[in-house]
C-alpha cells in the first residue's frame, strides 16, 4: 500500500457526487503519488449533528506528521468547508449557516487535526476538544 487517504462525508446527502469528485481530483492534483478513495456510506442514525462533516483517514505508509499529502488534503477539505459556509451565509443572510467540521485521522483512527468553520466570520477554528482557536495558513 502506498500513500492513500480516504474521504468520508459524515452525511451522504450533504454533498453531491460531483462535489466529492472535484474534491478528490483537487487532492490528487497536489501529489501524484497520493491515492484518494471516496467512501460514501449510507446515512447512519438520524443525522442529529448540526455540523456538515468531512472525515479524512490517512492510510499511507508515511508517518502522518511528515506526509505532505495528508496535510495538503486537510487544507483542501478546509478550503471546501469554508467556501460552503460562505455560500450558505450569502444565500440566506438572515440565518446562521450550519457549522462545518473537517477532521484528519491517522491510520489507527485517532484524530490528528480537527477544525470547525462557524460563526461569527467563517474562520477555521482548531478544535482539540479542550480549546478552540483560529488557525491560519489553510486558505
Amino acid at each position: 500500500m502506498g500513500n492513500r487517504i480516504v474521504v468520508e462525508p459524515g452525511n451522504p446527502y450533504d454533498f453531491t457526487r460531483d462535489e466529492l469528485d472535484a474534491l478528490r481530483r483537487e487532492i490528487e492534483a497536489t501529489d501524484g503519488s497520493l491515492e484518494v478513495i471516496l467512501d460514501v456510506r449510507e446515512e447512519r442514525g438520524y443525522g442529529v449533528t448540526l455540523h456538515e462533516v468531512i472525515r479524512l483517514v490517512w492510510e499511507g505508509t508515511e508517518d502522518i506528521s511528515t506526509a505532505g499529502g495528508a496535510v495538503s488534503a486537510f487544507a483542501i477539505a478546509v478550503k471546501l468547508a469554508k467556501a460552503r459556509w460562505w455560500k450558505a451565509k450569502n444565500e440566506q443572510p438572515t440565518q446562521a449557516p450550519r457549522p462545518r467540521s473537517v477532521t484528519l485521522y491517522n491510520a489507527r483512527g485517532n484524530p490528528v487535526k480537527a477544525i470547525v468553520v462557524d460563526e461569527p466570520n467563517g474562520e477555521a477554528i482548531q478544535d482539540d476538544g479542550n480549546t478552540r482557536h483560529p488557525i491560519r495558513g489553510l486558505e
